[in-house]
C-alpha cells in the first residue's frame, strides 16, 4: 500500500482493495475521513487512469478554462511558436489595446508551466 499526504489530503493506493478498506476503517476510529473515490483531481492537477492501469497527469480542464477566458477556444494548434506565414498586425511603435489581458494570459501560462514541472 502507498499513502501520500499533503496537509489534510491523502491518496491511498494498493493492489488489495481490502487493505484500503481496513486502512480507512482504522483512520475513521481516530479522525473523520471522507472517501472521495477514484483519484481525479489533486493539488490542481488532473489524473486519468488508462485501461492498462497507467495514470496520466495533465491540466486539460485548466487549459480549456483559460482558452475560454481569453477567447481562444477556437484557436488552431501549431507545431511552432510563430507560424512562418504570420503577419504583424501592429506596427512596432503601436501599443496594445489592453495590456492587462496580455499580462493575465502570460501569468496563466507561467502558472501552467510551473505546475507541469512539479508533476
Amino acid at each position: 500500500m502507498c499513502i501520500t499526504i499533503h496537509v489534510d489530503d491523502l491518496i491511498v493506493a494498493s493492489t488489495d482493495e481490502q487493505m484500503i478498506e481496513n486502512f480507512e476503517e482504522q483512520m475513521n476510529k481516530m479522525l473523520v475521513v471522507k472517501n472521495l473515490g477514484n483519484l481525479q483531481y489533486y493539488l490542481g492537477l488532473q489524473y486519468e487512469r488508462g485501461e492498462d492501469g497507467i495514470f496520466f497527469v495533465h491540466q486539460k480542464h485548466y487549459i480549456d478554462k483559460k482558452l475560454q477566458q481569453f477567447n481562444l477556444s477556437d484557436c488552431r494548434p501549431s507545431q511552432v511558436p510563430v507560424d512562418p506565414g504570420y503577419q504583424k498586425r501592429f506596427s512596432v511603435g503601436e501599443k496594445m489595446r489592453n495590456p492587462e489581458i496580455y499580462r493575465k494570459a502570460i501569468g496563466s501560462l507561467l502558472y501552467l508551466a510551473t505546475n507541469i514541472d512539479q508533476a
